[in-house]
């Protein structure tokens, strides 16, 4: 890894739409006023972990190459252009010899890049719950070939959205982002979502990675029709938007659980038929193993995992579900007239606190830092020296 702390990521330009005849007309673009984003090496190895494991069907080894390519992905990532040249230590350029890559590399690194920012400044927008394409829409849903990457869902909208990671001039990342707007996302407007619904919004969210502008955010962004008012009362129907929403949460928690390893509890979102009695008992034993590790409620931890950040050291990286947030999504996603899953608090790595030790072994933990998606799943990052 080549850079260490919190680092800014601009916001370049937003282009918003101004409506749709044949072709896409747009507002002029702008660079929104104080937003960015701050990305810190482990949030971003977080990110890239949580938006490269949706799909019921990837599985461990899907989620150890997801992992594996956020750490590839980091050694690209550098607060300089070239060796000797140095620039404003709270940005971030692409490394100059990512040139020497090979293209089959360099297009994962890039994928992994804008897939992890887009992760990221969609949750800053205050989309709690992702979830893939194929997994979120119905089977007849939509005939249509380009399709967006991820649909993204907060307590009142849904939205269809496509990542890019692109090193071509920064003239160009603007058209290339309006154009996959109408290509990818406004042609799937209308889909259904598997429990009822249809997305509200569409956005594409480049990452543009040439030199030597810093990396940074170009979106295009254009709403489809006005949400509807929400019900949240337990025990009344819920209408078509929240079913939408109830679409994006159950294949969230779906990917989150199997990342936990509550395979049961998993399996009981994906089959409807399942009497549940093992999910039921996985449910009781997961929320016995709960502890509280901040000031934010007891949570449970799942399967850890290794994280080599070169001269940042080692980490282990312990994902984790707010006890809270278990209960509901057992209760509110096995029916649909229940409401939607309630969203929690954003926690981002604003500092590094002291950790225990390890009692034994060769393992010695001297910081933690804790991060959290506003779906209440998380993970402990825990340092650790090898003695």
């Amino acid at each position: 890894m080549w850079f260490s702390g919190s680092k800014v990521i601009p916001f370049y330009e937003l282009h918003n739409l101004k409506h749709v005849k044949k072709n896409a007309v747009w507002h002029k673009p702008v660079a929104p006023p104080g937003v960015s984003l701050a990305v810190d090496p482990l949030l971003f190895i977080y990110a890239s972990t949580r938006s490269s494991i949706l799909g019921k069907r990837i599985g461990l080894r899907g989620q150890l190459a997801g992992l594996g390519l956020g750490s590839v992905s980091l050694c690209y990532l550098a607060p300089l252009i070239s060796s000797g040249v140095k620039l404003p230590s709270n940005k971030l350029f692409l490394h100059h010899n990512f040139d020497n890559t090979k293209d089959f590399i360099g297009s994962s690194i890039k994928g992994t890049i804008g897939a992890s920012l887009a992760y990221l400044e969609m949750q800053r927008l205050g989309y709690a719950w992702s979830g893939h394409w194929e997994d979120c829409v119905s089977a007849t849903g939509t005939s249509v070939t380009a399709t967006p990457d991820f649909i993204f869902a907060s307590a009142r909208d849904v939205c269809l959205v496509d990542a890019k990671g692109s090193a071509r001039p920064f003239s160009d990342v603007g058209t290339l982002a309006k154009n996959e707007w109408k290509r990818q996302i406004y042609s799937n407007r209308n889909v259904k979502l598997k429990l009822g619904g249809m997305p509200t919004e569409g956005r594409i969210i480049a990452t543009t990675l040439v030199r030597p502008r810093a990396v940074g955010l170009v979106a295009a962004r254009g709403r489809f029709r006005t949400p509807r008012a929400h019900l949240t009362m337990p025990k009344v129907p819920v209408n078509p938007d929240s079913l939408a929403i109830k679409s994006v949460q159950k294949t969230n928690f779906t990917n989150a659980f199997y990342l936990l390893g509550l395979n049961a509890l998993a399996s009981k979102l994906i089959n409807a038929n399942d009497n549940g009695l093992g999910a039921q008992k996985q449910l009781a034993w997961a929320l016995a193993q709960a502890e509280v590790i901040d000031g934010q409620g007891a949570v449970f931890k799942g399967i850890s995992r290794f994280v080599n950040l070169g001269s940042e050291g080692a980490w282990i990286m312990q994902p984790f579900c707010r006890a809270d947030t278990l209960r509901e999504a057992f209760l509110y996603l096995d029916s649909n007239d229940a409401p939607p899953v309630s969203s929690a608090a954003l926690i981002l790595p604003t500092n590094i606190e002291l950790g225990r030790e390890f009692s034994g072994g060769a393992l010695r933990s001297a910081e933690r830092m804790i991060v959290q998606s506003r779906d209440g799943v998380g993970a402990i990052f825990d340092r650790v020296n090898i003695t």
